[in-house]
């Protein structure tokens, strides 16, 4: 864990976690597959990230299903300093049929979570994802599925609208 920063008062601030899945930059520009999120990854401290498949010029090629093609390791560039500035990478191949996620971020302070939240995000046609707005009306099906999702699971949490994030509480 990243050292507890400190204001200039000497209060601690809060660190913020991101974290996001289903990544696959196999493009020819690969760091324009976060031109519309990029933002929010930049502006965390920490930054998680899920790969579709792995990176590499060597073996056998990996293919997303109804979208034939090899995840090039030059691609890296996508994920790094030049791109969203992952901190952490994750691969894991299981693919969903949505279009339709989410950002993750815990903001943490003094040790501890203070608040979790999530950013829903569209992949669009160009296979990018955008951040969706509250007013958006995929935003709200995104905001429903999770609470339908949750609520189907029994878990005990609240979902409610801060801004344009929705806040996940207990």
């Amino acid at each position: 864990m990243p050292e507890q920063r400190k204001s200039s008062t000497g209060a601690s601030e809060p660190i913020t976690l991101v974290g996001v899945g289903d990544i696959s930059p196999n493009r020819e520009d690969p760091p324009s597959i976060f031109r519309f999120c990029g933002d929010v990854f930049r502006k965390a401290d920490i930054v998680f990230g899920q790969m579709e498949a792995p990176l590499s010029d060597r073996g056998a090629p990996q293919f997303v299903p109804s979208r034939p093609a090899k995840l090039r390791a030059n691609n890296i560039t996508a994920l790094t300093e030049e791109g969203a500035g992952f901190d952490v990478m994750s691969h894991a191949a299981k693919h969903a049929d949505s279009n339709k996620t989410m950002i993750v971020k815990a903001y943490i302070q003094d040790k501890r979570i203070q608040k979790v939240t999530y950013i829903p995000v569209l992949i669009n046609s160009n296979r990018e994802p955008e951040v969706l707005q509250k007013q958006d009306p995929q935003a709200q099906e995104i905001f429903d599925y999770v609470k339908e999702i949750s609520e189907g699971e029994n878990l005990d949490v609240r979902f409610s609208w801060e801004g344009d994030e929705v806040l996940i509480s207990s």
